[in-house]
């Protein structure tokens, strides 16, 4: 029971460096294409369209099986998410640096 979200984290990683990997292997292709070439430029924004609809579809397949094989998941994620928003809900407003410095000031 330990190992799952360590296993999801561990895939929200690979899925991370999969689409850097992606926007890099994009900027050389986008790089070795002139400008001037119309035609190439059009067929490399198709290309490049189709590569990140496949690796979307791809992690959302992974994503979908991972939940399938463990649904407990699920709730670890919405107590993650209800523990974030505690978190903020019990911050003092920020005091802004304007705000102090009237603070500060001595009464006119």
């Amino acid at each position: 029971m330990d190992d799952l979200p360590s296993e999801h984290q561990r895939m929200i990683r690979r899925h991370h460096r999969e689409k850097k990997e992606l926007q890099a292997r994009i900027q050389s292709m986008k790089n070795s294409v002139p400008k001037s070439d119309k035609k190439k430029r059009k067929q490399l924004l198709l290309d490049v369209a189709r590569l990140e609809a496949e690796m979307e579809q791809r992690h959302q397949q992974e994503l979908e099986r991972f939940q399938e094989n463990f649904p407990d998941n699920s709730d670890l994620d919405s107590i993650t998410e209800d523990l974030a928003k505690m978190d903020l809900e019990n911050q003092p407003p920020r005091v802004s640096r304007a705000q102090r410095r009237r603070e500060r000031r001595p009464g006119w």
